[in-house]
C-alpha cells in the first residue's frame, strides 16, 4: 500500500527524519529571534530600575524568553539527531 498525503498513519523513517530536519531548522530562527529579545529585554531592565513597575514588567519578560530560550535548546538537539546510518 502506498504512503500519502491522504495516510496520515505513513510515520516512516523518512518522514521522521523530514520532520526533525524542519524542527532544527524553525529552531534555528527561533533562537535567533530570542537572542534578539533577550538582548533587549537586558537593556529594558537596566533603563528601568528608577520604575519599579515598568522594571518588573521587563523582569518578567526577561524571564520568559528565558524558558523560551531552554525550550529552543531542546527543539534544536531533536533537530540534531539524524537516523543511523
Amino acid at each position: 500500500m502506498a504512503e500519502n498525503a491522504d495516510n496520515p498513519q505513513g510515520g516512516g523513517p523518512e518522514d521522521l527524519e523530514s520532520v526533525r530536519v524542519e524542527v532544527g531548522a524553525i529552531a534555528h530562527d527561533l533562537n535567533n529571534h530570542l537572542t534578539a529579545v533577550m538582548g533587549y529585554t537586558d537593556i529594558l531592565c537596566t533603563k528601568l530600575s528608577d520604575d519599579p513597575t515598568l522594571h518588573e514588567y521587563a523582569t518578567m519578560a526577561a524571564k520568559s524568553s528565558e524558558i523560551m530560550s531552554d525550550l529552543t535548546q531542546k527543539l534544536l538537539v531533536i533537530g540534531r539527531r539524524r537516523k543511523p546510518q
